[in-house]
């Protein structure tokens, strides 16, 4: 398990970069910045601190976050709506840089940790930040969530056809849904029930609008 001096000064140090390069502090292990009217760029900070050779282990993962997305979805999903998070895309760093595989920064006592700091914040900033800034519009964040396999296919599924109706793309966004519901066949798991409750309220959605127009 990872020392928890160790732990300490490495979280200190990686703040006050991350603070210096532009981001916002939103939580212990969640940074913003602002990119865009109603978007986020976000970036999260997984730790593994268990480690049997007593590194810390880190994994930034690096997002976008649209405001009324995320209103929506919790919304029709009946869940209560959270400022920061989560994001409405995101990728582990390491998915975003040439080599495309996870990486992980690992921390030991006597090294050169603030080394190892400014290499990450450096990513963040080369990778994240260019990650952030080609989905800097909804359109822009749509075709990545349909285009690219980033992010969890089960939480796509409720952002993408959300992303569809604030764009004015109705048509696609109840094609989007009535195919993911097909796909659920006869699946009687909580996941499959959830989704089709949220398929319901976001028609009834969808109705209610049409008739206030």
């Amino acid at each position: 398990m990872a020392n928890p001096k160790l732990i300490s000064e490495v979280t200190e140090v990686l703040e006050r970069t991350l603070l210096k390069s532009g981001l916002r502090k939103r939580s212990a292990q969640v940074f913003t910045r602002d990119i865009a009217k109603e978007m986020l760029g976000w970036v999260g900070l997984n730790r593994a601190v268990n480690r049997q050779d007593g590194r810390l282990e880190l994994n930034p993962v690096i997002g976008v976050r649209h405001e009324r997305v995320e209103a929506l979805v919790a919304k029709l999903s009946g869940v209560k709506y959270h400022a920061f998070t989560p994001p409405t895309l995101s990728t582990p760093l390491g998915y975003l840089m040439p080599n495309k595989e996870y990486k992980a920064w690992l921390f030991e006592s006597g090294a050169d940790n603030v080394l190892r700091v400014n290499r990450l914040v450096e990513a963040v900033r080369t990778w994240g930040y260019s990650f952030m800034e080609a989905n800097r519009t909804l359109p822009d964040l749509i075709e990545t969530m349909v285009q690219s396999g980033f992010g969890y296919p089960h939480q796509n599924a409720y952002r993408i056809p959300v992303g569809y109706q604030l764009i004015g793309e109705t048509r696609k966004a109840e094609d989007y849904i009535n195919k993911h519901i097909n796909a659920l066949s006869t699946r009687n798991d909580l996941a499959a029930d959830y989704y089709r409750a949220f398929a319901v309220a976001f028609h009834e959605q969808i109705s209610a609008n049409a008739h206030e127009t």
